[in-house]
């Protein structure tokens, strides 16, 4: 070599075996949070949590239902099933899932013509009120005079029952 002015430099790179998959975490976290957001709303769309109080004059459902609007749901009761049942966004973009949840009741004690819902922050409330008990009653007994036909026959000492009309 010759003493020039030119020296050569060397250049150190920095060698990193994970750099390939940082990139690659980078570029799918969106699509992978998006997944996890999937699953995790359409299974809390399989198993909404509810309360049932049972009282004595009436039986209320509650449902958590969060993300759903009044117009996306359904409830309705038949032949002593109440069912609710519904659309929820799910996600991100127009995605949608349907869920339902059905309930049976003693159709002998519930009234279904005053069944009522209300969706308030997340929660539907269904009231569905019984049917009043039946109180007890006594029932007077009145009579009235019958004309019986036949008389009792004065032979015998007893006096036989006759056909009254």
């Amino acid at each position: 070599m010759t003493s020039d002015s030119r020296s050569m430099k060397m250049t150190t790179i920095k060698f990193s075996p994970f750099h390939a998959e940082q990139i690659m975490q980078r570029q799918m976290a969106p699509q992978v949070e998006a997944t996890v957001a999937h699953a995790a709303a359409a299974a809390a769309a399989r198993t909404q949590s509810h309360h049932i109080d049972d009282t004595e004059s009436r039986v209320q459902l509650s449902i958590d239902v969060p993300g759903v609007r009044a117009k996306d749901l359904v409830v309705e009761v038949d032949d002593g099933v109440l069912k609710v049942s519904g659309e929820r966004k799910i996600g991100v973009g127009n995605k949608r899932t349907l869920f339902e949840r059905c309930f049976r009741m003693d159709q002998n004690t519930i009234d279904t013509t005053r069944v009522t819902a209300n969706l308030s922050a997340g929660v539907l409330v269904v009231t569905v009120p019984k049917k009043d008990k039946p109180s007890r009653q006594v029932v007077a007994v009145t009579e009235e005079p019958h004309e019986c036909e036949g008389t009792p026959n004065s032979d015998d000492e007893a006096i036989k029952p006759t056909a009254c009309s």
